[in-house]
């Protein structure tokens, strides 16, 4: 017989595999509309995430050879999106910035994210909290360096 706390292990991991299914079929609707692969989309996020990037940087983020960012970079540069800008202290490094054409939400997504923020605001402030420290502990839980951690919301709390 399955425990209380198992039920609601089972459906953490559950909701979480919906809402990630569900986010990745937005963002590939999002991806069709700008004409994009998975790869440049994969770069567009980095980039939105973090505003700047050096070509090497992001080359990691993405697991991409540094032949393989240089198609990405010059893909997304003929559309627009991105601009490459000498780095400020070493003029041998390039950056890669937002273009003039970097996309911003399309007008479905943002309605899509409009309801997320329109749910977490009904939460109670210590509500509020509890979310953005579980999906905090989350993220940091799938990343590869954190993989051997102790998490907040893995000790049961």
């Amino acid at each position: 017989m399955a425990t209380t706390a198992g039920i609601r292990y089972s459906q953490v991991l559950r909701l979480m595999r919906q809402f990630q299914q569900a986010y990745a079929a937005a963002e590939d609707e999002y991806r069709r509309e700008l004409g994009l692969n998975d790869t440049d989309l994969r770069a567009l996020n980095a980039l939105g995430v973090n505003n700047q990037l050096s070509p090497g940087q992001l080359g990691d983020r993405l697991s991409i050879s540094t032949a393989g960012i240089t198609s990405v970079l010059d893909r997304l540069a003929e559309h627009g999106y991105i601009r490459r800008e000498d780095h400020p202290q070493d003029r041998r490094k390039k950056m890669i910035m937002h273009g003039e054409n970097f996309p911003g939400l399309p007008q479905q997504a943002a309605g899509r994210l409009r309801g997320i923020y329109r749910a977490f605001r009904e939460l109670d402030e210590q509500q509020q909290h509890t979310v953005l420290g579980f999906l905090h502990d989350a993220c940091q839980a799938l990343e590869p360096e954190h993989e051997n951690e102790t998490h907040l919301w893995s000790k049961g709390t």
